[in-house]
């Protein structure tokens, strides 16, 4: 079967750090999967690619969309589709990078026939405490309330909009289109342990204010940009747009240094509690191998020996 290779894992963990450390003759090319990294003007924020890494290896799906654009799983299943097909003919390898798990779900298994979402009934659902999103998934499906575990939110949430929209159950809609049957996927996720992870989150998002994520965010508004565009729904950006819209401001670079501290602990926390539902996902995914990142490089690099290794003997 023709190669696939993921590397996932929780935000902070070194994916990137990992697969660029490959030498520039490796025959792979890079596939986005990390919702946030294919808006285009947030750099910063998303930990998108640096310009050098970007040309290491050809890429897909990266800084291509508007932030006032949004991108459904069924999109990304679409483009990912056709761009391993395309890489594959090539004799390369699809490497896809990320940690939007619920693609990485979509892909394997296909999606139900698209439902169109309600704007109003995304934002209700979303909202939704933790308990009372189990209790209207129980109430509209019951088969998924019970098969989706209760730290995966992503999909309960996704499994209660489409039951919602649709009129019918999500369990009970037949998927298409999925991958995993087509392809040998080589997946892995590189897991630090919790500690370390949170110190590098932390480290992260210092980081990040000292690179300007301020400044970009400013600069993301005065391009017409706004709270509610669903690329600024983003952990990072959407704490800093909220602060500015509540307070009544224009501009995040002309903050006292006691907001930045604040701020910058709220979107460490922010995103500690989204690496912890990320770690969730993966260990109810036995289709993942979990890997700590002092063994990711030899895991990695078994990978695409195997892989390359299918590619010379595969029918394409």
């Amino acid at each position: 079967m023709n190669p696939v290779i993921v590397i996932t894992g929780p935000t902070g963990a070194g994916k990137s750090a990992l697969l660029y450390s490959l030498p520039r003759e490796t025959p792979i090319e890079v596939i986005n999967m990390d919702s946030r990294q294919m808006y285009a003007h947030m750099k910063i924020g998303t930990a998108i690619p640096q310009p050098h890494e970007l040309e290491r290896f050809p890429h897909h799906l990266f800084g291509f969309l508007s932030p006032k654009e949004k991108y459904s799983a069924g999109q990304f299943l679409r483009s990912a589709a056709t761009a391993i097909k395309d890489i594959l003919e090539k004799r390369h390898i699809p490497v896809l990078i990320g940690g939007t798990l619920f693609y990485l779900a979509a892909l394997w298994d296909g999606l139900p026939p698209e439902t169109q979402i309600p704007p109003d009934l995304e934002q209700e659902i979303l909202s939704l405490s933790d308990k009372e999103l189990s209790r209207r998934l129980l109430a509209a499906d019951p088969a998924s309330s019970e098969k989706i575990p209760e730290g995966n939110r992503l999909r309960r949430e996704r499994a209660l909009l489409v039951s919602l929209a649709s009129g019918s159950p999500f369990s009970r809609q037949v998927r298409q289109n999925g991958l995993w049957e087509r392809y040998r996927f080589f997946a892995f996720s590189m897991e630090p342990d919790r500690e370390e992870l949170y110190r590098r989150i932390n480290e992260r998002t210092q980081s990040m204010f000292a690179a300007g994520l301020a400044e970009e965010t400013d600069s993301l508004l005065t391009l017409g940009f706004g709270h509610s565009d669903p690329g600024l729904n983003t952990i990072g950006y959407a704490e800093i747009t909220e602060y500015l819209k509540t307070n009544n401001l224009r501009r995040a670079a002309s903050l006292p240094p006691e907001a930045i501290a604040s701020l910058r602990d709220t979107i460490a926390m922010n995103t500690r509690r989204y690496a912890k539902r990320q770690l969730t996902w993966t260990r109810h995914e036995p289709r993942i191998k979990i890997v700590d990142p002092p063994q990711a490089m030899q895991y990695l690099s078994e990978s695409l020996r195997e892989a390359v290794s299918l590619l010379s003997t595969a029918d394409l």
